[in-house]
């Protein structure tokens, strides 16, 4: 009935109702739905007894794999559970720290939250909250995006049939909504000397990361054994968290001034504050050198792609470096140029020539 087939008795645990040696991610997601349904059996066989009923086949079987789940489970607990085992299969430590947030988020919008409650007036409802707290649109993208892939796992799990939101999503991601610093606006952080060392430690990673295009995750990631030389140069050469594919980045002088003096291979290169920390310091840097932006860590990855593209740099190349596979994933930024030349250009509307 389940799907779930062992090679052998011996591999069979008939004390524990699972299957021995439970040490792969196959074998303890065979477990978790064998005690899922254990459970279930347990509970129908009481009822009955308690009712005094007597259950044909077919009738127990309805009862089993009716989608009895999406009115009895709180999505939360589930949620706390993928996230206790995303942080025992490798996730990235941000991934796991952000994915929490979401959780409180939502918490706070609703403390309890069933799978059946999980609807077009729950969606719309969140959306509204989270406009009416300020929340910009990529963050609310990120909330849905979070909720999404609870509910892919859940329909992998088998606890729901299908996810809600593939057909709901209330928030449309927009290309053009990724703020970049312009040439003119990196030289200003270029020539900023911050009053403390905490903010001179964010800034500089902060322009590495926009000489480079490196994600935070690698940012924070990157030991000095990552910094080879290729052909006589110095370079980045590193295993992305996000894609997993190896990429080599050319540092150039700028970033090589922004390297501490070498320390051992396994040691990283920054010491990189959480994310929240790091984007707080920005904030209050960008105001003291004058740039209006919401600008993020992230940010620094569509700065070097908007900057080298500006300088005439190849987008085959610039793809390469920030590890897209698909060359339209860097055409985005391109797009995001052509925008701003038109903003731009539209200022001559302000002059008044008669």
């Amino acid at each position: 009935m389940l799907g779930i087939t062992i090679s052998a008795l011996k591999d069979w645990d008939s004390k524990n109702i699972q299957i021995r040696n439970n040490q792969s991610i196959q074998v303890r997601e065979a477990n978790r739905i064998i005690a899922k349904y254990s459970s279930r059996v347990t509970k129908i066989l009481a009822d009955a007894q308690i009712e005094g009923k007597t259950l044909d086949r077919s009738e127990f079987k309805r009862l089993l794999f009716e989608d009895t789940v999406t009115s009895t489970t709180s999505f939360y607990d589930f949620c706390l559970e993928e996230v206790t085992e995303m942080k025992k299969t490798g996730f990235a430590k941000e991934t796991i720290r952000s994915y929490g947030s979401y959780i409180t988020k939502l918490n706070k919008y609703r403390q309890n939250l069933l799978f059946r409650e999980i609807n077009h007036d729950f969606i719309r409802g969140l959306n509204a909250y989270m406009v009416s707290i300020e929340n910009n649109e990529n963050t609310r993208q990120k909330m849905f995006a979070f909720l999404n892939t609870m509910l892919n796992r859940a329909v992998k799990r088998k606890l729901i049939k299908e996810n809600f939101l593939h057909r709901n999503n209330p928030v449309n991601k927009i290309d053009g909504q990724r703020s970049f610093l312009t040439i003119d606006e990196l030289r200003k952080l270029e020539l900023f000397k911050p009053e403390s060392r905490q903010l001179q430690t964010v800034l500089e990673y902060f322009l590495f990361a926009c000489y480079t295009g490196l994600r935070y995750t690698d940012l924070k990631d990157l030991r000095f054994s990552d910094i080879d030389s290729i052909l006589g140069e110095p370079h980045i050469r590193i295993i992305m968290h996000k894609t997993k594919g190896e990429v080599t980045i050319p540092l150039i002088p700028k970033a090589l001034a922004l390297i501490p003096t070498k320390g051992f291979p396994n040691q990283r290169v920054f010491k990189v504050k959480c994310n929240q920390v790091s984007n707080r310091e920005l904030k209050t840097i960008m105001k003291k050198v004058g740039i209006n932006k919401t600008i993020s860590m992230h940010c620094a990855r569509h700065t070097f792609a908007t900057v080298a593209l500006t300088l005439g740099v190849d987008i085959v190349v610039i793809s390469n470096v920030l590890g897209h596979r698909d060359l339209g994933t860097t055409r985005i930024y391109a797009k995001l140029l052509d925008e701003r030349k038109i903003e731009e250009i539209k200022k001559w509307e302000k002059l008044n020539i008669r």
